[in-house]
This record gives structure tokens, sequence and C-alpha cells, in this order.
């Protein structure tokens, strides 16, 4: 059996499906990226992110292709960082955000209170598009 396709230029809200609407539109990431911290910082794959900036070691910048409507969206975030001997402490915190991008410090802390960046940097955004 073939499934149809919905093809459309326009959603409304309507009374009866504002709800689904909704869901579809608030509930979708409006910004995603996985990059690859490992050695030269480069974006691996993305949605709405326009560039990427190694600020040094576990500090990390993206700036979105199209801005939020404010600061006031929500960052799930995580990494992955290569420690076979588990004797580093792994931290992901995304902090200074704002309409045009979000400031990720990512890393790893060792007993010693040493940082080092994290080898993968995955992170999306929930909110409102200007």
């Amino acid at each position: 059996m073939a499934l149809g396709k919905i093809k459309a230029d326009t959603l409304e809200h309507s009374t009866a499906g504002s709800i689904a609407t909704n869901y579809v539109v608030n509930g979708s990431a409006k910004w995603w990226v996985n990059a690859d911290n490992s050695g030269t910082t480069e974006v691996q794959g993305s949605f709405n992110n326009s560039s990427i900036t190694d600020d040094g070691t576990g500090d990390t910048s993206f700036s979105y292709t199209n801005n939020m409507n404010d600061a006031l969206y929500s960052v799930p975030h995580g990494g992955h960082y290569d420690d076979t001997n588990r004797s580093s402490m792994y931290f992901s915190a995304f902090n200074n955000l704002e309409t045009s991008g979000v400031k990720c410090n990512t890393g790893t802390y060792s007993s010693s209170n040493v940082s080092s960046d994290i080898a993968l940097i995955y992170a999306s955004v929930f909110g409102d598009l200007a």
C-alpha cells in the first residue's frame, strides 16, 4: 500500500486543529548541531546553524542562520569524551543564551582540575524563531 503525501505552502491554525499544529510548530527543534570537536572543530550535521567557533579549550560558540525570538528557550545538550580510564569528569553547559547564537562550555576536568575539549558536541534548541 502506497502512503499518501501532504504538501502545503502554508499551515494555518483552525479551531479544531490548533492543538495538533502547536505541537508540530512549538515542539520542533529550531536549531541543532552535531560537531566534531576532537581536532579541528567542524560541524558534521546541523539545522539552522551558520557557524561554529572554537573559542579555546572547552569553549565553543555557535551562531544561528535564523535568529531566535528571544533568549527564553531550552537547550538540551550532550557530548562524548573518550576516557577509557574514567579518571575525568565530563560536563557540558550552555551559557550566554542570545537571540543570535549560543555559547557552549564543554569539556572534562581531571582530578587535578585540568580542562580539555570533549570529542563530540550534540545540542539542540527548542523555542520561537524571530
